[in-house]
């Protein structure tokens, strides 16, 4: 009987203290993800400078090699195009 008491009174315990420890795990999350916001905002500017400075080289000159000219063919194939002899 001492063990059926105990089980009991162990299992409403738990059921007592498990949105407790919910809570308490949640908010530990969430500080880790507090702490991850200078490395995020870090990453944010580098990329950004990274952008500005890929705009810059865009800007200055074209992406043409000299002499080459590209002329793409009219012709157009499909897949229908086989059956349509048969």
């Amino acid at each position: 009987m001492k063990k059926f008491a105990y089980g009991l009174l162990t299992g409403v315990v738990i059921t007592i203290f498990s949105p407790v420890f919910e809570a308490l795990s949640e908010l530990a999350l969430n500080w880790i993800e507090v702490l991850k916001v200078p490395a995020i905002k870090k990453t944010v500017q580098g990329n950004k400078e990274i952008q500005d400075i890929q705009c810059e080289t865009e800007n200055q000159g074209g992406a043409e090699a000299i002499g080459f000219h590209y002329t793409p063919q009219e012709d157009e194939y499909y897949d229908d195009d086989e059956y349509e002899d048969e």
